[in-house]
């Protein structure tokens, strides 16, 4: 195809269009020959999507999402906030529990679901219930010999409360404290460790118990019998009292239960909603959750301080007069998966300001092209840059902005003259050489997105109005358009394969869907919930995302007769 101007390409007209009218057939797996199971390539914590196939067919470069948590000391002393460690995770939901000595925390990961330790000193990370992915609400112990209580659900029974060591590595201990056909929820040890309090829950009550270790694992409930909405409780480090909070009528306050005289008393009277509350170790506060942030009251009630942290559950710094915050950072970045050796690379850098993702390569195998999301005090936007895969060096494709909307889905023809991409709306089409730009719409129309080449550089295939179109092109700058009648999304076309020649993938709402180009009736579903994918340069694998990791299948397709 020659492009010798832009201007020229105002000849491009629309010749025919044609449309198949046929229903998208998902076949069984009787219709489909799979030379392997999927692979899974990727095994980092880190989010992934947009897979992107190199020429040369021995890398894949994907957006990598890094979300951080960094965790802080605020100082209720007026000491300011202090950083004291970070996890490459998100538990910004979920509560966490230090170590007596404070040099690790436990918490649950909401990436990956079980429950972790992390070292503060050897900035490492262990995971604590393997053969438990739905844990939460641990505990850490001082005296007890099994040291964190938790609750947990296996195989969606009811959840539990349940006890293990941190500390033998090899072979950990693990026991159920509770079995009933209520939820237990929210452990929280005695001093001596030889009890837990936790929390009785159904649909429409929560009740506190108690489970004594030296009685026979026996749960005595301890809070009144006609109050049914209790939650939450902590035991104090001085043995004596138990706190939760509590709804009854229109007021969810902190009350607290005496194991001296078994008497109830409430403890928050200025706020209509506390909830969640812990004690400090020196047991002279007690903090809790409220509308307008944490606040903290003495044991008696009396009001000392409000903060403007919003954490889900107040949690003390061990032996310090301060709670521990949270706060999520996200970032992605262009990694490449090197399928030869199993390695990954990071391309382009964390950055405060910027965000990438939806890389595309050049036919050159060196270099990749990728929309940068920048944000700052000033401005922010969406434009294309360039990156080296050896050198990490990047630079913006263009020298401005050349739209003034979102820049999204780049694709580089298979010969890297062209580059089409799209802004939700409307397609573009630059000439690489020197970068003049050209919008489609007069010529393609609107609502057209997700172009994708055709492996010949003549054409391209994208999503318009729940359906695909192919715009071809050849060396008299006519353009003609065929309309696959087909709600699928994300559509790439494959080099030329030996069995079933070029083919179409695309999502569907079950999975990626594959066609051969040429015949709709041969559409098969070949991946349930699958997103993103991308052909081999051969045609014979696809790779694409599921659940935040890449994968690849290798596929024939046997057409009906």
């Amino acid at each position: 195809m020659c492009l010798n101007k832009i201007t020229s390409l105002f000849l491009f007209i629309i010749t025919a269009v044609y449309f198949w009218g046929c229903d998208l057939k998902f076949q069984d797996s009787a219709s489909q020959v799979f030379n392997e199971l999927p692979i899974q390539l990727t095994t980092s914590t880190r989010l992934k999507s947009d897979p992107a196939w190199s020429p040369d067919g021995s890398k894949i470069a994907f957006s990598s999402l890094i979300r951080t948590t960094q965790m802080s000391r605020f100082s209720l002393e007026g000491k300011g906030t202090i950083s004291f460690f970070e996890i490459e995770d998100d538990s910004i939901d979920s509560n966490f529990t230090f170590s007596p000595d404070g040099r690790q925390v436990c918490y649950r990961s909401l990436n990956r679901g079980h429950l972790w330790i992390y070292d503060f000193d050897a900035n490492t990370e262990t995971l604590l219930t393997p053969s438990i992915a739905e844990a939460q609400h641990p505990d850490w112990s001082g005296s007890s010999r099994f040291q964190i209580a938790f609750s947990g659900s296996i195989n969606g029974d009811n959840y539990d409360i349940w006890m293990i060591s941190p500390d033998d590595s090899s072979e950990r201990r693990l026991g159920r404290v509770t079995e009933s056909e209520s939820n237990s929820f929210h452990p929280s040890w005695s001093p001596d460790g030889n009890k837990i309090v936790y929390e009785a829950a159904t649909d429409s009550s929560g009740s506190i118990m108690i489970v004594d270790f030296l009685e026979s694992n026996l749960s005595t409930r301890i809070d009144s019998v006609d109050t049914l909405r209790n939650h939450d409780p902590d035991w104090s480090p001085d043995d004596s009292t138990i706190i939760y909070h509590s709804t009854r009528g229109d007021t969810t306050a902190i009350w607290a239960f005496s194991l001296n005289d078994f008497t109830e008393t409430k403890i928050t009277k200025n706020t209509l909603d506390a909830t969640r509350p812990a004690w400090s170790p020196d047991g002279t506060r007690i903090a809790y959750k409220t509308p307008d942030g944490l606040s903290t009251a003495s044991p008696t009630g009396e009001s000392v301080s409000l903060t403007p942290l919003s954490e889900p559950y107040p949690v003390w710094v061990p032996g310090q007069n301060s709670l521990a915050t949270r706060t999520i950072t996200e970032n992605s970045i262009i990694e490449v998966f090197s399928l030869e050796n199993a390695s990954t690379t990071e391309v382009t850098a964390v950055s405060k300001y910027f965000n990438d993702y939806e890389p595309a390569w050049f036919p050159d195998n060196k270099t990749i092209t990728f929309v940068r999301h920048f944000e700052d005090a000033a401005e922010f936007g969406e434009t294309l840059w360039l990156v080296e895969y050896s050198s990490g060096l990047a630079q913006p494709l263009f020298e401005e902005s050349i739209i003034e909307t979102s820049v999204n889905n780049p694709a580089i023809s298979p010969d890297g003259s062209l580059l089409v991409f799209d802004d939700g709306d409307r397609i573009f089409l630059t000439l690489t050489a020197d970068k003049t730009t050209l919008d489609l719409s007069p010529f393609v129309g609107f609502d057209v997105r997700e172009p994708s080449w055709s492996p010949a550089g003549n054409g391209f295939i994208c999503h318009s109005r729940n359906r695909l179109k192919i715009f071809k092109t050849d060396s008299s700058l006519v353009v003609e358009a065929r309309q696959l009648p087909f709600n699928l999304r994300n559509p790439v076309w494959s080099n030329a394969h030996s069995v079933f020649g070029e083919s179409i993938a695309a999502e569907s709402n079950s999975g990626i869907v594959i066609l051969a180009a040429e015949d709709p009736t041969s559409a098969r579903t070949v991946v349930r919930g699958g997103t993103g994918p991308t052909w081999s340069p051969d045609g014979s694998k696809i790779a694409y995302e599921r659940n935040g990791q890449i994968y690849e299948l290798t596929i024939l397709m046997i057409l009906p007769e």
